[in-house]
């Protein structure tokens, strides 16, 4: 029988650390191993969480056979209908439209029919005026205004096919210009002097002015004017407008207050 070698101190202390050595990478390579198969796996706690069913409620206990509990709207039709569909809002009104007066007036401003216009004069829009024995009924107004004040007004008499004209101012003058239309021939500015059936006048004044048509009759000459006043001996007077559309003249006779009756008001 044959006997087992018993190994010497240094002999068995490297047979002990060479199994340690064995074991410790043992334990280091299922360590490892476990590892890599956690990464490769899915996450079943987050699956489990988001596929658990909820907890739960304790206060669905309360509407347990109670279908109208927790939901404000059941039973109410119309607050049902309105969780899906609101109610369309009424159409809004349409708009007012304007006046045929007032759009008469925004779209035509020269065309005016205010009495308090004539405030000031001494005569006034619808008047009937006498002077040596002819009667006129004042149907129209070319009213021309320096500014805002009032310089005069031209108002207009229809006598058949003809338009005679009387002209008053604004004070102090208080006399009137009782005229019929004459020809003149006037360029872009009213000449010093006309010459009126042979009669030749000066110019005594000439006013840029703005006009206003007003009543019947009045002719559309434009916004704005060169208003000329001329005079001669004798109490002969004329009136000549050089408006945007052309060049309307009257001429006639200087009435003081006091010559000319002013009737009141015809129609």
């Amino acid at each position: 029988m044959h006997s087992i070698p018993v190994p010497c101190g240094a002999t068995l202390s490297f047979i002990l650390l060479a199994a340690a050595v064995v074991a410790a990478a043992s334990a280091a390579g299922a360590a490892f191993a476990k590892r890599a198969r956690s990464h490769d796996e899915p996450h079943g706690d987050a699956d489990d969480a988001s596929t658990r069913p909820p907890a739960a409620n304790p206060a669905d206990s309360n509407t347990a056979g109670n279908p109208t509990a927790g939901n404000p709207t059941a039973g109410n039709p119309t607050a049902e209908a309105g969780g899906a569909r609101r109610k369309a809002p009424a159409p809004a009104a349409p708009a007012a439209k304007p006046s045929k007066s007032a759009a008469a007036k925004s779209t035509s401003p020269e065309v005016v029919d205010d009495a308090a216009v004539f405030a000031r004069l001494p005569l006034c829009l619808g008047d009937v005026v006498s002077f040596d024995r002819e009667e006129r009924w004042l149907a129209g107004a070319i009213v021309a205004r320096d500014g805002n004040e009032i310089v005069g007004a031209l108002f207009l008499a229809p006598e058949g096919a003809k338009l005679e004209a009387v002209a008053a101012f604004s004070p102090p003058r208080r006399e009137i210009f009782w005229m019929s239309p004459v020809q003149a021939d006037s360029g872009l500015e009213p000449p010093t002097s006309l010459d009126f059936a042979g009669v030749v006048m000066q110019r005594r004044s000439r006013i840029p002015v703005t006009l206003t048509r007003m009543g019947q009759g009045a002719p559309h000459l434009g916004d704005t004017a060169i208003w000329a006043e001329y005079e001669a001996s004798a109490g002969a007077r004329a009136i000549l407008i050089r408006g945007l559309t052309g060049v309307f003249a009257w001429s006639g006779a200087h009435c003081d207050e006091g010559e000319y009756d002013r009737m009141g008001k015809g129609g």
